[in-house]
């Protein structure tokens, strides 16, 4: 028995955002998104925002978009991704000793965290934390979680129902709650020929 990860993923394709869209029961229209993007700008990349105390206290490198959005939902989204997939930025963790869909998370700058879990609210899926479960003589197992932990999202409840209104906040914050909306979680068959 062995496995790889906790790690995260970004998938950024139609066909990602769509699955995630109904496990989490959380549809998001391209509006909304930009609405939630708009009201969130702010605190991301204002002046004293989350990416500018990255770039001051953490040396994030600096990326240059066409527009901040398009980095996230463009076909060509690899500066994102390999921001978002460097294992040293993002050390994926899960409680020791456990196994199958469990509390996964990362460890990171906090401002780091804060946009991680911000763009999960805003599009389930895109960023996953993934973990592999390799069992002896059966399946391998992925289990990707969509959305942010529930101490996090009650820790920015303020700034999150600003950002997404009160009711929206409580379906987010039911649906990480709940293993099978939260989680996708894959088998592969093995051949064994």
């Amino acid at each position: 028995m062995g496995g790889a990860g906790p790690y995260v993923t970004f998938d950024c394709s139609p066909d990602n955002i769509l699955r995630w869209q109904h496990r989490t029961r959380l549809p998001r229209q391209p509006h909304d998104i930009y609405r939630y993007w708009n009201i969130a700008r702010v605190w991301i990349v204002g002046e004293d925002g989350l990416i500018a105390t990255l770039l001051k206290e953490y040396e994030w490198e600096e990326i240059s978009p066409h527009s901040d959005w398009e980095l996230f939902t463009n076909d060509d989204a690899s500066a994102m991704k390999s921001q978002f997939e460097n294992p040293r930025l993002f050390r994926g963790k899960r409680p020791f000793g456990t196994w199958g869909i469990s509390d996964s998370f990362f460890e990171a700058p906090k401002p780091l965290c804060d946009i991680f879990y911000l763009l999960q609210c805003m599009i389930p899926g895109v960023l996953t934390i993934t973990r592999e479960e390799d069992i002896d003589d059966g399946p391998e197992f992925f289990n990707h979680r969509g959305l942010p932990r529930h101490e996090w999202l009650l820790e920015h409840e303020t700034i999150l129902s600003h950002i997404f209104d009160e009711d929206k906040f409580g379906e987010i914050l039911e649906a990480a709650d709940d293993t099978r909306r939260a989680y996708i979680c894959e088998s592969i068959a093995r051949d064994w020929d």
